[in-house]
């Protein structure tokens, strides 16, 4: 069974705000770019993450860089989850 976290409304202009529990839970701020995914007739949201150059750098820094590409795609993710993570405490 899926845990709702918060509700919102769709305005009369169809926009929609995202509730201050979601923000500070999952580190939405201003600027961030949420994904809308249609799977089996559901609706889902997530938080499109976007690399930076310093991410990457930063999860190739330590003693051995990763040698296949999904290594190195890997490393990122676990980076900056790690990153965010840290953000939203």
């Amino acid at each position: 069974m899926r845990n709702e976290l918060a509700r919102s409304k769709v305005t009369t202009q169809d926009q929609t705000s995202v509730p201050l529990e979601v923000r500070r839970r999952f580190g939405i701020k201003s600027g961030c770019e949420l994904g809308w995914y249609e799977e089996d007739g559901r609706l889902y949201v997530d938080l499109a993450r976007v690399h930076t150059l310093a991410d990457a750098r930063a999860a190739l820094s330590g003693k051995r860089a990763p040698k296949p590409a999904l290594d190195v795609k890997a490393a990122i993710k676990a980076h900056v989850s790690e990153k965010f993570k840290r953000a939203s405490h």
